[in-house]
């Protein structure tokens, strides 16, 4: 109900349901606009094998909440596209937890599609498994919380979640052209 009130409110912004290859109102498989960085305040970064990496205040089509967006591109095609939210004094992972499922149910149901791989559970043995240690668990890669997808048409998703603090976390939904992520990885391994 939340996610249907949410896109009444916003309009025209982009739902996280998308099944499409052009996540955010970014074309996945091609090169980004002229004035692309300029326009959505993007910072370049230029990383391994040839590839660059935008780091991106908005976008063409904003998602309620998340506060900036990654792009990988390889070869001047974007590859990746992800979304990325923030809670502060988060320690429960209530905040977390809300939006992972909100975005989870939805892209369930618009994709169509059952996920791959869907992960939620503290690993045996962590000290970090009381409620209030939700974030620290994350931080120390004891506790996962994470779905991936692989959609008919060639583009891959994922819903993942980390801390950065005992009581801040953070989620990324990430789109990818599977076929172009293939090249650009067996690249790296030819280097």
């Amino acid at each position: 109900m939340r996610f249907l009130l949410s896109l009444l409110i916003l309009g025209p912004c982009a739902s996280y349901a998308e099944p499409s290859a052009a996540p955010f109102g970014i074309e996945l498989g091609k090169p980004l606009p002229p004035g692309f960085a300029k326009k959505h305040s993007c910072k370049t970064k230029t990383v391994a094998g040839g590839a660059t990496t935008r780091f991106c205040d908005s976008a063409p089509k904003r998602l309620q909440g998340a506060e900036n967006y990654m792009l990988l591109l390889y070869k001047g095609n974007v590859v990746k596209v992800l979304a990325v939210w923030y809670f502060t004094s988060d320690s429960f992972g209530t905040q977390l937890k809300s939006k992972f499922a909100d975005i989870k149910q939805a892209l369930a149901k618009k994709g169509g599609v059952t996920p791959i791989s869907d992960f939620n559970f503290l690993q045996a043995g962590s000290i970090w498994g009381e409620p209030n240690e939700f974030a620290r668990a994350l931080q120390q890669n004891e506790r996962h919380l994470a779905v991936y997808w692989s959609w008919p048409n060639g583009v891959d998703v994922s819903v993942s979640s980390s801390a950065t603090t005992g009581s801040d976390t953070m989620m990324k939904l990430g789109y990818e052209h599977s076929a172009l992520m293939t090249a650009y990885v067996a690249a790296q391994k030819i280097q």
